[in-house]
């Protein structure tokens, strides 16, 4: 098909502060794009959406936590007062969890799938009302899920399970709305360069990431880049998008051969054990 025209499109990032969020931000007002931005910390949303306009976009900054349905409806309500509709969605807010199952609490479980999961259901129902309300626009949703949707690490079991959560849903969400012509793109990059491991670490008690120190420079790449993939898959719409080709077929091998990567997986655990706390 040939690549759409992003010129103008408006497009709803949540977790837009930071890491893929921010640099899609960047990259979209690159594309012409005008950008609805949200996530927690005010100051460096609103440092992102001039950054989007010194980049030729057209931005606003509504600060709000994806967990509250109030401020997710806000966050709609804004863009259409805005710019008139919504275009696209990238549901993106999350954070990582580094811990043994073990270690982990039923709050710390709970409270990951609070925003990584249930914020992101929020911002899809909120999302899909508002572009099958613009039958001409680009019609599309998009999730930041990982490759790890595929499996479960050791340590980022509770991260794991997210993101296999936000994959489900998806699936069966383009399905149903295929019809409409509405497209959903599931978005799965590797170990990204931002301040996610630092994060997860913070979350888990610990001053560095085992994930990090032990994950290959063949499975890291750039915020960048993953943006750059992203306006791709909205000028041209996909299922999914993996940032990482030797992980994509890195992670198709490990769902074909479980007992192998049954194997891998106790090996990384214990080196993480190893070097551990």
């Amino acid at each position: 098909m040939a690549a759409r025209s992003l010129s103008n499109a408006v497009l709803v990032l949540t977790g837009a502060s930071s890491g893929i969020g921010a640099a899609v931000a960047e990259a979209a007002g690159a594309a012409g794009m005008r950008a609805v931005l949200n996530g927690r910390r005010a100051e460096k949303l609103q440092a992102v959406a001039e950054r989007v306009r010194a980049a030729g976009g057209e931005a606003l900054a509504v600060p709000g936590d994806v967990t509250r349905e109030a401020d997710v409806e806000e966050l709609f309500a804004a863009a259409a007062e805005a710019f008139g509709g919504v275009d696209a969605v990238l549901a993106n807010a999350g954070y990582g969890l580094e811990k043994r199952f073990d270690a982990t609490s039923m709050r710390e479980h709970r409270a990951i799938f609070e925003t990584n999961h249930f914020g992101t259901l929020l911002t899809l129902r909120a999302g899909l009302a508002a572009v099958r309300a613009e039958p001409g626009g680009l019609r599309h949703l998009l999730v930041t899920s990982s490759c790890v949707s595929e499996l479960g690490p050791p340590r980022f079991g509770a991260y794991a399970a997210t993101k296999a959560a936000q994959d489900a849903v998806a699936q069966a969400l383009r399905a149903e709305v295929a019809a409409e012509g509405i497209r959903v793109t599931t978005i799965h990059p590797v170990g990204t360069r931002t301040e996610f491991f630092d994060t997860a670490a913070a979350n888990s008690g610990t001053d560095r990431s085992l994930a990090d120190t032990n994950t290959p420079d063949l499975f890291t790449q750039t915020a960048g880049h993953v943006a750059r993939r992203v306006i791709a898959a909205l000028k041209r719409p996909v299922a999914e998008v993996w940032p990482s080709r030797p992980a994509r077929f890195a992670f198709a091998a490990a769902t074909a051969f479980p007992g192998l990567t049954a194997w891998g997986l106790a090996r990384a655990a214990a080196r993480m054990e190893k070097q551990g706390r």
